[in-house]
């Protein structure tokens, strides 16, 4: 059983050249170390997400004598440097430094690294995912017994993964593999997956549920032919007001797009005590709605990069709001984004409510 007292609820297993920072061979010079773009917001939203992030690095160029152990930690250093300029840590950092000839367990596709952080972190039993630009990270997170998503940005080409994926045997690794254009989209994409685990064979929340860039990707499909709303909130005890929001939204355009927010980013919105309810249950009760066309997560304190990804052509808020105090509203005047007030007046809150019940009780 997983421990109940772990402060983490999940964990990530990252590869790092080619899926955190710029591959550019055997990295020896800290001052060539480059973030990929994303890969920081990638990992403070696992931060964020109370996932564990841990990093598991073949080096082998150390044994090959390419890079010195105080040149690999220097780079290392570098790394966590620019991650926590961007608000983004690691947990913890695994590096195999054997030889590819070498029969060491620790090197990928091994599983010597993540015994170590089962050993040394409190995540065993806790659902987890191994990402990596290579075969050999995505073959790596199948050994744990993880799931796994390729990411591609690195040196492997995205046909090479496939051809290897064809060869796997479909029924024995269902829904453990996947692949991503970036560490951001398959770290949302994991989430999602977490929120559904919580509610198995609701197949109404797991046909609207999509992480962000994948749903980017089949609105824009769907352009110019619909006009796409987007809306978001914390629905936390749903009631009258978000029902008049989501309705008078939807019926602004053709196709709505619902931003749920997190329970971590809505704890701290809203403060401790909140949500009441948790987030597969709120997304469970809006995917019920039929003006509901589709669902993403909202792990930002603003929906800015859920505007910037998804690029809808309007952009409605709640009547607890006004065209110049929504948050999102110079980035939404930027990209053209039409920003609107939808929904009646507000009488209803979830506060008010909570308050009542306590009263009450």
């Amino acid at each position: 059983m997983p421990d109940s007292s772990s402060p983490f609820r999940a964990a990530a297993f990252l590869d790092r050249d080619g899926t955190i920072v710029r591959d550019t061979g055997y990295l020896r010079d800290p001052a060539t170390v480059e973030l990929l773009p994303g890969a920081a917001a990638a990992v403070r939203t696992l931060n964020s997400e109370g996932v564990a992030a841990v990093l598991v690095s073949n080096q082998s160029g150390v044994a090959r004598g390419l890079v010195t152990p105080e040149q690999m930690d220097a780079v290392q250093a570098r790394v966590a440097e620019l991650l926590a300029a961007e608000g983004a840590r690691l947990d913890a950092a695994y590096f195999c430094t054997a030889h590819p000839d070498a029969d060491d367990p620790r090197r990928k596709p091994g599983v010597g690294m993540h015994r170590e952080a089962l050993r040394d972190l409190p995540i065993r039993d806790l659902p987890a995912c191994a990402f990596g630009d290579k075969v050999s990270d995505v073959q790596f997170g199948l050994k744990a017994g993880m799931r796994a998503c390729f990411v591609a940005t690195g040196e492997t080409p995205h046909e090479e993964f496939l051809k290897w994926h064809r060869k796997l045997d479909a029924q024995t690794f269902a829904g453990r593999v996947a692949s991503a254009h970036s560490l951001r989209e398959g770290v949302d994409a994991f989430l999602v997956g977490l929120s559904l685990l919580r509610v198995p064979g609701d197949g109404v929340l797991a046909k609207k549920l999509h992480a962000p860039d994948r749903l980017a990707r089949a609105l824009d499909n769907l352009r110019p032919s619909e006009r796409i709303v987007f809306a978001n909130g914390c629905f936390d005890l749903i009631h009258g007001g978000h029902v008049s929001y989501l309705e008078d939204a939807k019926a602004r355009g053709t196709l709505l797009v619902v931003g749920v927010n997190s329970d971590a980013s809505m704890r701290r919105l809203k403060g401790e005590g909140r949500p009441v309810m948790p987030e597969p249950y709120r997304l469970q009760l809006l995917a019920a709605m039929e003006c509901v066309d589709a669902l993403v997560p909202l792990t930002d304190d603003t929906a800015e990069y859920l505007l910037r990804t998804l690029r809808p052509q309007v952009h409605a808020k709640g009547s607890d709001y006004t065209a110049e105090t929504v948050p999102e509203r110079e980035v939404a005047r930027g990209m053209g984004i039409e920003v609107l007030i939808a929904g009646s007046a507000k009488e209803n809150s979830t506060k008010d409510i909570v308050r009542t019940v306590r009263e009450r009780a």
